[in-house]
This record gives structure tokens, C-alpha cells and sequence, in this order.
């Protein structure tokens, strides 16, 4: 092995990201420390970690991710169709059955914020559930994965998925009474991405926080030089 000492006028440094390093997670963005990571295990912050080392400043505490699956699938789970980033395919309600986010948020390119928003819920854990009528009905109805449940009322599916039967039914009949006045008035979802929860077989799929990269960088001038603390 050889050492080299290179000189150049400029130098780029493209960090790359830590998804993949817990420990860099939990010092510089804590709040996904129980994300699930979809991502290269190569992703281990070490251009971030160079440029500290040499008196950089941290800048940022935030990730970039979304609901799905799981780590491994990631947004392309047999059931797809519904997870196009989250955007209106399905009413998604927390382990209390309750609504906790703008379902159609793609349109403002706020999907990235949809993991960090399960990860305050009382559970990282969301369903999404949809009716019989639902346009992607059929990739449910094919799926093969075990976190897919169906049953003949609203009732039983919400037994089936641990979530307060109260709350569910009562999450159901606000969301589509907002479908038939045509306006959410508790997240501002676009009505013409939601579909009304009414007919049976009703259908629930999980739901995970997935995040995909570290926001976080170092701090630079207005020509992208970098800083120490100092200035």
C-alpha cells in the first residue's frame, strides 16, 4: 500500500449519505433512529466524516423517506399500485385509527416528510385501508404478502389489525363525508385522490417509515466553500 499527496486547485466533496451508519443517525438526525433504512449498506456517511475530521461544520438533522413496506421491498411491495410515494390510493390511519396526514402530500413534493410524520405517531406502524370499489382493489385481492388483511366489515377488520374499532369506524364515516362534500377539512387532502371506504370486503396493508438518505451536510459560503465553525 502507498501513500500519495495530491494538489489540485479544487477539491469537490460529494458526501454521499449515512443511511447506513445507526450511529451517525442517532448523533446527527435522532428522530429516525426506528426508521427502517431503504438503501446502499455502503451508505455510511464516511465523506461527512472526512470533512469533520478536518474541522467542518454539521448542518441539517433530517432524512428523506416515505411510507412502505419494509426495508427490504421498499415502495414495491406486490401491492405497488398503492404505493406510488403515498399519494391518495388509500385512507392511512395510525395504530389508533385515527388519520394523521395529507394522504395525496406528493402534489407539494412533501413525500419525504411522511416518514418522520409516522415516527411521532404513538407507534411507527400505519395501515392503509380501502373498500371493495377502490380502482387497485385487485392487487390486494392477488397479493401474497402477510401483511394484507381483508374482511366482510369494518368491524372485524379492525380487530384484525389491532386498532380501536370506535376510532376506525369513526375515521371511516368523517373521511367519506369529506369524499361527498368534497373537501377535507382536517388535512386538506385532494378529494379527487380520495376514495370513499363504503363496501365490503374492506382491505388494510401495512404500513412502515422507510427512509432513503440523511439530510445532512456541512456548512458552506455562497461559493459552496467549506466552513469551520469559526468562519
Amino acid at each position: 500500500t502507498s501513500t500519495y499527496d495530491i494538489y489540485a486547485q479544487k477539491v469537490i466533496l460529494a458526501c454521499g449519505d449515512f443511511a447506513s451508519n445507526p450511529e451517525m443517525i442517532a448523533e446527527y438526525a435522532p428522530e429516525f433512529v426506528n426508521a427502517y433504512i431503504f438503501g446502499a449498506g455502503t451508505n455510511t456517511g464516511d465523506g461527512l466524516r472526512m470533512a469533520l475530521e478536518v474541522g467542518a461544520v454539521p448542518l441539517g438533522n433530517t432524512m428523506m423517506g416515505t411510507l412502505a413496506y419494509d426495508n427490504i421491498i421498499g415502495i414495491q411491495p406486490d401491492y405497488r399500485p398503492f404505493l406510488n410515494y403515498g399519494v391518495g390510493r388509500s385512507m392511512v390511519v395510525n395504530v389508533e385509527g385515527e388519520r394523521f396526514f395529507d394522504e395525496t402530500s406528493n402534489r407539494d413534493g412533501k413525500w419525504y416528510q411522511h416518514s418522520r410524520t409516522l415516527l411521532n405517531q404513538t407507534e411507527p406502524v400505519a395501515w392503509g385501508i380501502v373498500d371493495s370499489n377502490n380502482p387497485n382493489i385487485q392487487v390486494l385481492i392477488d397479493s401474497q404478502e402477510e401483511n394484507v388483511f381483508h374482511a366482510d366489515t369494518l368491524e372485524k377488520l379492525a380487530e384484525m389489525i389491532s386498532v380501536p374499532t370506535e376510532n376506525l369506524l369513526a375515521t371511516v364515516e368523517q373521511y367519506n363525508g369529506y369524499v361527498r362534500d368534497g373537501e377535507d377539512k382536517d388535512f386538506g387532502a385532494l378529494v379527487s385522490e380520495m376514495y370513499a371506504v363504503e363496501e365490503g370486503p374492506f382491505y388494510a396493508f401495512i404500513l412502515r417509515p422507510v427512509v432513503m438518505t440523511s439530510l445532512v451536510g456541512v456548512k458552506v459560503d455562497g461559493e459552496c466553500r467549506v466552513l469551520r465553525e469559526d468562519g
